[in-house]
This record gives C-alpha cells, structure tokens and sequence, in this order.
C-alpha cells in the first residue's frame, strides 16, 4: 500500500500487487497492469512502456528464441550498463579523486550544493591513463572481465575511446543525461577553468556520440527530476543551459528542464508538456541575441504547427537584466533566501510572460526591440545586474 500517485492524498489508497503485476487506487479507480502504470508514470504510449520495461529486465524470454524486433532492445540494455557504470566511475571520482579539486570547487563557484550534485550524478572524467588507453575504458574492460555482461563494441559506442590514451571528457565535469526514467543514456560535459589540455579550439561543451539510446534532439536534460514537479505545477519551463536548470534545482524551482545544445525540437516541446495535465509550457531562453534569435525562430517557424497539432499552451518570458537563470539566481542569493528567490522568480516570470502568438506577431512586424529600448542591437543585454534591491527586481 502506498500514497497514490495519480491524486493527492494522505491516506494510503493505491495497492499495487507484484504477484498479479496489477495495480489499484480505491480513492481515484486507477487501475492495470505494468504496461498501464508505466504509461500513466512516463506520459507515453504503448511501444515505449514495453521498450523502458524490457530495457530493465522486467520482461524476460523464458528461454524462448528472442524475435528480431527485440534483439535492438537488447542490445540497448547493455548499452545502457556500460553507462550506468561509468556514470557510478564519474561520480567516483568526482567525490574523491584529488585530480577533482578544481572541479568541486567550480561547482562551489556556480552555488551547486552537494545535495544537488548527488542528485544529478555530476561527476568528473580524470585525466590520467593505464597503459595505452584511458582510465575510464581501463575501468570498463576490468567490468568486462569480471563477467559483467558487456562488450568491447558497447564499450565504444560509449564513446571513451576518442584518442588513444584520453578519455573525450578528460579534466571535465560530467553530467549524465538521463531518460524520464532516470537511466543514463549518455554525458555532456564542460570543460573547467584552465584545464591542462587547454587548447585554443578546444571545445567547451562536448556531449556523447549519436547511438541507439543518445540523441541530443530527443532529450531535456533534468527531465526525470523535474517531472513530479511539472505534474504539481501544472507546467513545464524550458531554459537553454545544464546550469539554468541545476541552479534553479538547488533553490527549489524544480520543474525545469534544459535541451543539449541544440535549437528547441518539436519532441522536447511536446515531451515536457506531457507531464502538464494542461499541456502549459514557458520557454525561458536565454535573454542575450543569441537567445533572442531562438526564441524569436522558435515562434515564428516550429510552434504554429505544433501548438496546434498538439493541443500545447505555450508562453514566453525573460529574466531581464539577467542573461540567463543560472545569472539570476546567483545574482539573487546574495541579498536574499531560497524562499524569496522563488516568489520572486515567480513574480518576474509572471510579469514578464507573453502568448507565444504575441511574440511571434511582434517578430512578424518587426517591432519587437524599438530604436532606443535596451535590448535594441542585443549589446545591453547580455549586462547582469550585480547590485539587486532586497526587496524588488527590474522588470522589463
């Protein structure tokens, strides 16, 4: 017996019963079986609770000849081991390697709490290697030897073996990126302040290759943490960047997810709004040209048909003078609590919130930064405001 998730209520009324494989809520009338409770948790469809289930091992093959249809699945469960080892490897190391200071100490920097980090699974990529190959393949194959049911190619579909003896993360910060189901499917990562491979093209951001379970355009980043909350809220907002959503965590504004460094696709729009019962979505992109130019493209180009094919309720707003949220909020916590930086993240949220149809109007006129306004050629707008009143905030 537990609290039922579909409704609120402090009496436990939802039995769910593993011998049967069926569950029941006797407050609301929720019923089914595996397949049922799966969908109504993850907000899919059929084919993809049968896919989540087989990828845990909840459905076996008695011994059966496994179809074709179903060796892909198969092949994506041990992708999907080799990566949530090295997610524990990253981890690891992140909390005790001493190659791990300057990394522990820039997520100190961003005002990333050790609650939030652990939370996340952010780890740390080392830099050394063993023999001719990275530390981290090191580990991998040393899993492989002792039975763990992986292989070499599985190995390098994970993408740990970009150069002989480095790791394609090395000396970064790694954080994983997880399904709705809170499973790793592959990293991003960001290069720290001075690294010792410091090169000048060196990228700052590097995520896993493309595979079977990794594609950047089908993904939000936080999604499984964020989830719950968008379900309580009643409303999903995107942000552009990992730390915009990890700030924003750490304070206790948690129904927030980020997209991979890619433009917004029309899959992540409509996958965070499956978690609205409303189907409510606010974008919260960055407040810089660049920013600007997405969401200005987004509104023009991709939300007319989506909105409309899918039944969304899209806003728009800004955290101006600040860039991006990750900048409001360590702006804010230095004159004010947690408490006041939600209400106050809801006030400017609030205040500034527009239908996606009056921005996309405005861009379509031409008048969305008049001669004059700060925002006009984008140079004001990337200024942060480092003195913020206690008690009020720049709306624009």
């Amino acid at each position: 017996w537990s609290l039922c998730p579909f409704h609120d209520e402090k009496t436990p009324s939802f039995k769910l019963s593993p011998e049967k494989g069926v569950f029941y809520c006797f407050g609301c009338g929720a019923k089914g079986n595996a397949f049922h409770l799966t969908q109504k948790m993850r907000s899919c469809n059929f084919e993809e609770a049968s896919s989540w289930l087989l990828s845990l091992s909840l459905l076996t093959t008695n011994n059966k000849t496994v179809p074709m249809v179903e060796q892909k699945e198969i092949n994506e469960h041990e992708l999907r081991l080799v990566l949530s080892a090295l997610a524990r490897y990253y981890a690891k190391s992140l909390s005790e390697s001493v190659e791990a200071g300057a990394a522990r100490m820039y997520l100190y920097d961003r005002g990333i709490s050790p609650e939030t980090t652990i939370k996340f699974g952010l780890g740390y990529a080392p830099s050394r290697s063993i023999g001719q190959i990275s530390a981290s393949r090191y580990f991998l194959q040393e899993l492989q030897q002792k039975n763990v049911s992986i292989s070499i190619p599985a190995i390098d579909a994970v993408g740990v073996k970009s150069f002989p003896k480095r790791d394609r993360f090395a000396e970064r910060l790694v954080l994983p990126i997880r399904d709705p189901a809170g499973q790793t499917v592959g990293f991003g990562s960001r290069l720290l302040p001075q690294p010792t491979i410091y090169k000048k093209n060196v990228p700052k951001y590097v995520n896993s290759p493309v595979s079977s379970v990794f594609a950047k355009s089908r993904l939000l980043f936080g999604l499984d943490q964020a989830a719950p909350f968008i379900r309580q809220h009643d409303e999903a907002i995107i942000v552009e960047g990992y730390f915009d959503v990890l700030t924003l965590h750490d304070c206790g504004i948690r129904n927030v997810v980020a997209a991979l460094g890619v433009t917004l696709t029309r899959f992540q729009i409509e996958h965070a709004a499956r978690y609205s019962e409303s189907r409510a979505v606010i974008l919260l992109l960055d407040s810089d040209s660049a920013g600007n130019a997405a969401t200005d493209k987004l509104c023009a180009s991709l939300l007319p048909n989506l909105v409309q094919d899918a039944g969304l309720d899209v806003s728009v707003s800004h955290l101006k003078p600040f860039k991006d949220a990750a900048d409001f909020v360590q702006s804010i916590r230095k004159h004010q609590d947690d408490a006041g930086l939600r209400s106050l993240f809801a006030q400017t949220i609030l205040a500034n919130k527009i239908p996606w149809e009056q921005r996309r109007d405005k861009v379509l006129l031409g008048d969305l930064f008049k001669p004059g306004a700060p925002n006009e050629n984008g140079d004001q707008d990337v200024q942060r405001q480092r003195e913020v009143d206690n008690n009020s905030i720049v709306v624009i």
